[in-house]
């Protein structure tokens, strides 16, 4: 399940046959790598790095991509926490995060087979199958989870996907579990405004995924889980 390209209407950023991730348009933040952010829009495609195997983009200017000998690295927007740059939270590197970039890949972790972005972090998948979090997690109004550091969330992962805000992993026993904000019962938990734990939602699931989908409510974005169990594949 790696994927060799990814984008949003500003940037684009693909593998080629020879593991050669590139970049193109816009590097606001450093997220293409060039050694400083800028306001030009590049047309080309630029080099970012060799011997890559996986890429992932936040959407919010974080790409984080997993080399052949499973080391994940990330550039961009720093202001999230995304890229383990600001600790503890901070309110001024979140709102000002022009001042906070890296604009050459940094080391994020090592040991890694997986990895996927959030909104505003990263959950990567180690090769013992546990999952790790960091960065920005949960954002509103009156409440935000963030984890300074890369924390062990979960046990026995086979996969996981980012949404805008959400979270899910499906397990090597077929459980699906979920985190994130659930404004709108994005994470299939009841009452549940932030869900900072992974909880239990599914069983007899053999794939996960989330999609970003725009509401008429403003600008949040609602992530729906879907899940395809054993039974309809059989």
């Amino acid at each position: 399940h790696y994927i060799t390209n990814t984008g949003d209407p500003s940037n684009l950023f693909y593998i080629d046959s020879q593991g050669i991730l590139w970049g193109s348009g816009e590097n606001r933040h450093g997220q293409l790598g060039l050694g400083a952010p800028d306001e030009e829009f590049h047309a080309e495609p630029v080099k970012i790095a060799e011997d890559v195997i996986h890429v992932d983009y936040s959407g919010k200017d974080v790409v984080i991509y997993l080399t052949s000998d499973h080391k994940l690295y990330g550039l961009g927007n720093a202001g999230t926490g995304a890229l383990l740059q600001v600790s503890p939270y901070s309110h001024e590197a979140y709102y000002n995060d022009y001042r906070h970039t890296v604009c050459e890949p940094v080391l994020l972790m090592e040991d890694v087979i997986y990895a996927r972005c959030g909104r505003d972090d990263v959950v990567a998948i180690r090769e013992d199958h546990t999952a790790w979090a960091w960065g920005l997690l949960c954002f509103t109004v009156d409440f935000f989870f963030y984890y300074e550091d890369p924390e062990q969330i979960l046990e026995n992962v086979e996969l996981v996907t980012g949404g805008s805000f959400n979270h899910a992993a499906l397990l090597s026993d077929g459980t699906v579990w979920t985190w994130g904000t659930n404004y709108v019962g994005n994470c299939g938990v009841a009452d549940a405004t932030g869900v900072c734990t992974p909880q239990q939602v599914a069983e007899n699931a053999v794939m996960v995924w989330t999609d970003n989908r725009s509401t008429n409510i403003g600008y949040t974005d609602i992530t729906k889980l879907r899940i395809r169990d054993k039974k309809d594949v059989e």
